[in-house]
């Protein structure tokens, strides 16, 4: 089994690492963002990201 190191799988958009044709969907839009949470950097960046929304909303129901 030959096995193609990670960056040549990825060096064409169009073109797998095995030669063939990539796969191709239209994009339909957005509805869901995942974000990750798995760093404590990025949870902090969360939590500061929606208390500065919580304070936004506050502020505009005149709380």
């Amino acid at each position: 089994m030959n096995v193609s190191p990670p960056l040549l799988k990825f060096r064409d958009p169009d073109i797998t690492a095995k030669g063939e044709k990539r796969a191709q969907v239209a994009f339909g839009g957005l509805e869901t963002l995942w974000v990750n949470t798995g760093t404590p950097v990025c949870r902090s960046l969360i939590l500061k990201l929606w208390l500065a929304r919580q304070s936004r909303a506050a502020l505009a129901c005149g709380s």
